[in-house]
């Protein structure tokens, strides 16, 4: 199960509110077997900061 968010916590993105949140939940028997949030922010910083030096 993968639950997406915007950078404002909406899950409905738009032009000026991109996705930037996953939340992806793992379920075995209806239970949650394992749980991640993953941030595209943080790796799109460093992305930029990398090229900027």
């Amino acid at each position: 199960q993968i639950k997406w968010m915007t950078l404002s916590g909406s899950t409905e993105p738009k032009k000026n509110d991109q996705l930037g949140l996953a939340n992806v939940k793992i379920l075995k028997d209806g239970s949650v077997f394992n749980e991640k949030v993953i941030s595209f922010v943080g790796k799109g910083v460093k992305a930029i900061t990398d090229v900027i030096g």
